[in-house]
């Protein structure tokens, strides 16, 4: 997805996810969310997507 816009993932700083955590929701087998929750002196949500089944 970086490529067409000219973007390299070689040229990222990932130093910041060392404090992400991904959180998943599951219904029995069938993921019904996911976020990434960022922890520094307070707990921000980066990202957050649900599934509108759900």
């Amino acid at each position: 997805m970086r490529h067409p816009i000219g973007l390299n993932i070689g040229d990222e700083d990932f130093s910041h996810e060392e404090k992400q955590y991904v959180l998943r929701s599951f219904e029995v087998d069938q993921l019904a969310g996911l976020g990434v929750l960022a922890l520094t002196s307070t707990a921000k949500v980066e990202y957050l997507v649900v599934d509108p089944r759900f």
